[in-house]
Order: C-alpha cells, then structure tokens, then sequence
C-alpha cells in the first residue's frame, strides 16, 4: 500500500535530488554564519595591533616557528624592533608533561595523556603588561604499545604537532580579547568592513 503511494507522489519530487543538496549546504552555511562561526585562524584583531613583536627565549624552536608562521599567514606584520609594534607577545615557557593514565599489566599497552602547555605574556612596547602572565595548554590520549616502538614515536610526533597548532589559535584568540583590547582602549567588537 505504501509503496504505491510513495510511486505516485514520485513525479512530485523529481526536481529534488537536482536541487537538496544545493539547498542543504546553503542552509547549512547560513546558519553557521548566522551563529558566529569562524573558521580557525579567522580571530579578529583591530588593524592597530595587527603589527606584533614576538619574544621567545627559543626563537628557532618547532612552536615559536609555528606561530611566527601561521601569524604570517594572518597577514599580521611581525617586526624586529619591539619599539615598532604596539604589541608584543612573550613566549616565556613552553613544554609537554607526560601523564600515565592507564597500567596494563596483562599486556604491552599503557594510555597516557599528554599536556602541551605554553606559557606567554602580552605587553605594550613600553613594557607595559596587557594582563597578567597567561598560559594555554591542549590534551591528547596517547597510547603506547611498547612492541611497536616506531609508530608510537611518529604518533607522538603527530599529536605534539597538533598540540602546537592548538595552543597557536589559543594564543591568538588571546590577543583579540576583550582584557588585552581594553587595555589598549580598543573596542573588541569588529568593524563591518
């Protein structure tokens, strides 16, 4: 009986296939704009502070690189005088701690939880703190085999990695706070454009 109903009502919906999924996805984009979401690296920082100094005490190292990289690639000016830039941002400590969670001792297998944390603050080029002295961290579950020494290594490498990238977004999102604007009487809200 059903069958035949859904056989008539057919010719109806023949436009649909053509056309839902065309539908589905600008509804879909819609309702993403319309709640405020942004795309990872879309923070918004005032055209004053877009021009940065960053200080690390590991200027070359795998998570200063990333961050210089990725602000870069923001279109945020990074300066060698921080004389020039009405921010500078501090990288004071940055590390991974390694949390044993999980003891197996019917096999090889132990779970861990991995902890980036950096450690950063956020000055004006007169020395000035913006805030207090700030930190971010991410977390990952890492399980190690022990009989596969080679693939728990590269994995480790890969979920540090991502780590970085993490705490990197985290930290941006930090210098488009409300605290770090309104220290330097910025609004916080971004202008239309």
């Amino acid at each position: 009986m059903s069958k035949n109903i859904l056989m008539k009502l057919k010719p109806l919906f023949d436009w649909m296939p053509a056309y839902a999924g065309m539908t589905g996805v600008i509804i879909l984009l819609t309702m993403l704009a319309a709640c405020g979401f942004k795309l990872r690296g879309q923070a918004y920082l005032p055209p004053e502070i877009r021009t940065i100094y960053l200080k690390s005490n590991a200027p070359y190292g795998s998570f200063t690189e990333q961050l210089r990289q990725t602000l870069v690639s923001m279109g945020i000016k990074l300066v060698e005088n921080e004389k020039d830039a009405p921010i500078v941002l501090e990288i004071l400590n940055e590390g991974t701690q390694r949390q044993l969670t999980g003891l197996s001792t019917t096999t090889p297998v132990n779970t861990y939880q991995l902890i980036y944390t950096v450690t950063f603050k956020i000055t004006d080029n007169a020395g000035r703190a913006l805030g207090p002295v700030r930190s971010v961290s991410a977390r990952r579950a890492h399980v190690v085999n022990s009989s596969e020494v080679l693939s728990v290594n590269m994995e480790y490498n890969l979920l540090e990695q991502d780590m970085r990238r993490e705490a990197v977004y985290q930290i941006i999102n930090q210098l488009g706070s409300r605290s770090v604007l309104s220290h330097l009487k910025l609004s916080p809200n971004p202008k239309p454009q």
